[in-house]
């Protein structure tokens, strides 16, 4: 962190932002990541419970 301060002229609140920055887009990865493998093995179930949801019998 010094070094970026001293030596590139960030601020420490550049820092902090940047640093929030990247632990968000590393969050939304691994959510994405997690529903991608979620929604790929439990396809038919979620299909089943999907058509039980909007098909109503007579």
């Amino acid at each position: 962190m010094n070094r970026l301060v001293n030596d590139h002229g960030w601020t420490p609140m550049a820092i902090t932002g940047t640093y929030n920055a990247i632990a968000n887009l590393c969050l939304i990865a691994l959510i994405a990541v997690y529903l991608y493998v979620f929604f790929k093995q439990h396809r038919q179930w979620l299909f089943a419970l999907s058509q039980r949801c909007w098909v109503r019998p007579e």
